[in-house]
């Protein structure tokens, strides 16, 4: 064998095993970051029956995406006293913070919910409302006192927005 491909093998291996280490490293980091996440929150799933519509009355961090069942995820922190009620009534989930203990930061609070069809988001003292990705015939978003929502990728052929008070709305990518 000619000493130029053994130089070659040799930079191809060395290569290899670099790249080998790079992803071990990568990996350990990204489980150290993942750990951390885990021991500052605490994560509750939900099974909940079929809902259309959502009503969201406290300062919470909802995000919103399309799936097969109806779910809901609630993220706090670990020693957070604030615990959103989540309840399924008449087929309209209700998220409010009992409002004896809400302070004004509570956004440290996430709800992510998976549902396969939305009709109306009906959201009343600040929640921050991220919808991605979401396909539907028709929306109604109604948004009252200090509310965002923030819609991206969405394919919806209707969509009717009421507001009063101070709110945010950002769409981008609808068709």
């Amino acid at each position: 064998m000619k000493t130029s491909k053994k130089i070659l093998l040799f930079v191809a291996g060395f290569i290899i095993v670099l790249l080998i280490l790079y992803v071990g490293v990568l990996h350990k980091t990204v489980q150290t970051i993942r750990s951390t996440d885990e021991s500052k929150h605490h994560r509750k799933t939900l099974s909940v029956n079929n809902f259309e519509k959502l009503d969201l009355s406290s300062r919470l961090i909802v995000r919103i995406k399309q799936g097969k069942d109806c779910e809901v995820e609630i993220i706090t922190d670990k020693n957070s006293l604030l615990k959103p009620s989540v309840e399924n009534i008449n087929g309209t989930l209700h998220c409010t913070i009992d409002s004896t203990l809400e302070k004004e930061d509570t956004g440290s609070i996430q709800l992510r919910i998976t549902m396969p069809l939305i009709q109306e988001i009906k959201a009343t003292q600040g929640p921050e409302i991220y919808l991605a990705n979401f396909q539907a015939d028709s929306l109604r978003v109604i948004l009252e006192n200090g509310c965002a929502f923030t819609g991206k990728n969405n394919t919806i052929k209707q969509v009717s927005f009421k507001t009063s008070g101070d709110n945010r709305l950002q769409i981008t990518s609808t068709f």
